[in-house]
């Protein structure tokens, strides 16, 4: 795989990759290429029709006896049941690509490669050290921006040393930015990007529902008896003279 040059269509730009379908040089410019390219479309009630099948598809692993409607063949769970189906129901021109050893039938030829080694015991074994191994090496991901870092300066020089960086409640699916014991109260450090401040960017629909789900926290934060303040990244330096409310 070859580094390749490419230009953004959004910021028009030069920049490397290995991809050369790629569209745009950056995450933000993804976002608006995403937003020009797909403005104004709307699903068909085929795909919708779809959509509405999957939703309602029982995804929950059960066992069980569960056979198969078109060759009578028993499984244990629901789950492998739905597998087999995926390729047992394939049309003749489907029918065409199979394995020759075991007879499993595959859709496409790039899922019978990856399950004629299925029947190669070493490969997994040498798959498996092989991802052992790049773990171990494995670089951890960084959880915090330098932005938000930064804040944290801020934040003991307002309330003092006893702020405790990245707080969880019970029953709260949420890892809040900062808490502050004294006060019992809570401080979001919201990315004017990501959580999509109106005064420096124009809303998408990500945007928007980042909005909501960040309302939700602050509604369970605030029923458990917390103060939830958040402040833009773009405002820190005011902390805490420029606060939200949400």
């Amino acid at each position: 795989m070859s580094i390749k040059e490419a230009k953004c269509q959004i910021c028009e730009c030069t920049y490397v990759t290995y991809n050369a379908r790629t569209v745009a040089c950056s995450r933000l410019c993804l976002s608006e290429w995403r937003r020009r390219t797909y403005k104004g479309r709307k699903f068909t009630d085929e795909h919708v029709t779809k959509l509405n099948i999957t939703k309602q598809r029982d995804h929950v692993r059960k066992e069980g006896d569960y056979q198969c409607d078109v060759c009578d063949k028993l499984f244990t769970s629901n789950t492998s049941l739905r597998s087999h189906k995926s390729y047992c129901s394939a049309t003749e021109e489907e029918k065409s690509v199979s394995c020759s050893i075991c007879g499993k039938v595959c859709k496409r030829q790039r899922g019978l490669t990856w399950h004629m080694r299925s029947h190669d015991v070493g490969f997994f074994e040498e798959h498996s050290r092989k991802t052992s191994a790049g773990l171990a090496t494995q670089i951890p991901r960084k959880r915090n921006s330098g932005a938000e870092l930064a804040f944290m300066s801020k934040m003991i020089e307002v309330h003092g040393e006893g702020v405790i960086h990245k707080h969880h409640i019970d029953g709260v699916n949420h890892e809040f930015d900062f808490y502050v014991p004294s006060e019992n109260t809570l401080v979001e450090f919201d990315g004017d990007y990501w959580h999509g401040n109106p005064e420096r960017h124009e809303l998408t629909h990500k945007m928007k529902r980042q909005f909501r789900i960040d309302k939700s926290f602050t509604r369970a934060a605030e029923s458990r008896g917390y103060v939830v303040r958040r402040v833009w990244e773009s405002e820190a330096v005011n902390y805490p003279n420029k606060l939200r409310y949400i």
